[in-house]
């Protein structure tokens, strides 16, 4: 995707001081396309959709990359059993990718995400952005909309959503030029709430403090959103400043000659 095609349109106003990106997790290609738009354009501040308890022990991850790492949120099941959720703190991540992008540009970065007990993933199988090479993203989102789940009333994801839109509001009060990372499943319901106002809950209080943990070697390859040896080739051609935006591809192709 080229910097022209990186319009307000194209990102999604939902006010004249708020874009929400949608964004796919566990996608370099995605994460690279947050980068270009975070460098090329005026902002004043960065959304996260993290709860706010994770913030200092994720940037201190984006501070050691290319170390990999786990902020690591205890939990409980319904039955007392402890169990926990996880922040991978992966370069590959387009989050992540948010939070180093605006760590390095010297922008605020905000976490508003609803603090709760018990993390429920949403199970959603989306397209390949690869196809951001091609398509524009306003294209690419839309076409995603159909096969959304949508958050079922009085669940928590709906509850974080509509926290999401309520401090979109508050914050719009203190900046002017907002960029929110929104994830690709939760974006049209965010808008909506947003647009509606819509009644919120408080957050709840958390079992424990969160932790952060380093990544051993054989275990990358199941927190990584990309093949170990790709992100490690993102990471190289950071380091060198060369170009990138084809790596999830070119990547894989010096796998197989190696």
């Amino acid at each position: 995707m080229t910097l022209a095609a990186l319009t307000p349109d194209t990102i999604f106003a939902v006010s004249p001081n708020i874009h929400v990106l949608p964004v796919m997790h566990g996608s370099g290609d995605m994460a690279h396309m947050v980068r270009e738009i975070i460098v090329s354009r005026h902002i004043d501040c960065v959304v996260l959709p993290l709860p706010p308890s994770v913030q200092t022990l994720v940037e201190k991850g984006v501070d050691q990359l290319p170390v990999i790492s786990l902020v690591v949120l205890p939990e409980q099941d319904d039955d007392g059993t402890s169990t926990c959720s996880y922040v991978p703190v992966d370069p590959c991540q387009p989050v992540i990718m948010g939070i180093r992008s605006a760590m390095s540009e010297g922008i605020p970065r905000v976490y508003v995400d609803r603090e709760v007990q018990r993390y429920h993933p949403v199970s959603w199988v989306g397209p390949d952005p690869y196809t951001l090479k091609t398509v524009p993203l306003a294209a690419f989102s839309a076409a995603t909309v159909p096969f959304l789940p949508p958050p079922q009333p009085q669940t928590s994801r709906w509850e974080r959503i509509r926290w999401m839109a309520f401090r979109l509001h508050e914050l719009e009060l203190d900046f002017s030029a907002i960029l929110f990372l929104c994830p690709m499943t939760d974006w049209p319901w965010l808008r909506q709430a947003y647009h509606e106002r819509m009644p919120y809950t408080s957050p709840e209080e958390r079992i424990g403090l969160p932790e952060w943990w380093k990544v051993e070697p054989a275990s990358l390859y199941f927190v990584l959103g990309e093949l170990p040896y790709v992100t490690h080739l993102y990471e190289q051609r950071r380091e060198e400043a060369r170009a990138d935006t084809h790596l999830s591809i070119d990547g894989i192709k010096e796998l197989v000659l190696e």
